[in-house]
């Protein structure tokens, strides 16, 4: 029968911590007579003896053979989820668990986490905890970085070449392909000499290219007359003039003048004869986008 002195040595060594049933096992199987041994007893005996017989296996030695004789807790961790941005749902085998910054607990075994968040594309981790997770009663930090959602528009235009903006920046000729857009609403225009801009909105969908095909107007070059009427030397307009009057001139405004044209005028009789024709003048159009008599 093993002596009390025995019990002491083996469970004051402080290598390892020995759960309760063990302890209590154990110490039963050193104070009995071996005859008292049933078959599970007689086989811890000699692991406990062997251990004597050679301290220096550890302690460890006698938790890892009798491992198989004594139910195992479930080995628990602590962890913590960060996301980038926060404020993601995050759920932990297919269950929600609230918002990020979050801590929890897993048990042994491996889990899948999953952090969403609206604009953003669902990020899924596993994360194993069992025998190898160093550091028990540590908190080891898991940070899940999220990237925004986007999507693409190619854009094909009549004429080709023409300039892309898309919110007013530049983006290249068409036709192109336009990649990584976030998820919304843009404004687009496209503009090429001789042409009449085009404008349009588009919407950017998540994993999603859309495809737009636009024809532009060719650009009209022909003024339009808007005002004609009779002004006096002092730029008075007048319906009627007599002897009184110093002078006659026209007024007129245009819409639409981008380049040099000429402007004269023809006078007729009452009787619908042509009288005379006026001189002619070469309008340009200024930088101001007025017109100058070049």
């Amino acid at each position: 029968m093993a002596k009390a002195k025995d019990v002491n040595f083996l469970f004051s060594s402080g290598e390892e911590e020995i759960s309760r049933e063990r302890f209590d096992t154990f110490g039963k199987i050193l104070m009995q007579d071996p005859k008292e041994d049933d078959e599970k007893e007689r086989e811890i005996r000699e692991i406990l003896k062997n251990y004597n017989n050679l301290t220096t296996l550890g302690v460890d030695y006698i938790l890892t053979m009798t491992e198989r004789f004594f139910e195992q807790p479930p080995i628990i961790k602590q962890i913590r989820i960060e996301t980038k941005p926060t404020n993601a749902a995050i759920y932990i085998n297919g269950s929600y668990k609230g918002t990020s910054p979050i801590t929890t607990e897993l048990q042994e075994g491996t889990h899948s986490i999953e952090a969403r968040k609206d604009g953003y594309i669902t990020k899924r981790e596993t994360k194993t905890i069992g025998t190898q997770t160093k550091d028990l009663s540590r908190t080891e930090t898991i940070t899940i970085i999220l990237e925004k959602e986007t999507g693409s528009v190619y854009i094909n235009s009549t004429p080709s070449n023409a300039n892309i903006y898309i919110n007013g920046s530049y983006k290249g000729t068409t036709s192109k392909t336009i990649e990584g857009l976030e998820v919304g609403s843009y404004s687009l225009k496209l503009t090429k000499s001789g042409y009449n801009d085009k404008s349009q909105n588009v919407t950017i969908k998540a994993g999603k290219r859309e495809t737009l095909n636009l024809t532009l107007e060719i650009e009209d070059r022909i003024p339009k007359l808007q005002k004609l009427s009779m002004v006096d030397w002092q730029g008075n307009e007048k319906s009627t003039f007599d002897e009184n009057d110093t002078g006659v001139a026209f007024s007129f405004e245009f819409t639409n003048w981008v380049e040099s044209h000429e402007i004269y005028g023809k006078w007729y009789k009452p009787d619908g004869g042509l009288y005379a024709k006026g001189s002619i003048f070469t309008y340009d159009k200024t930088s101001d986008g007025k017109m100058d008599r070049l």
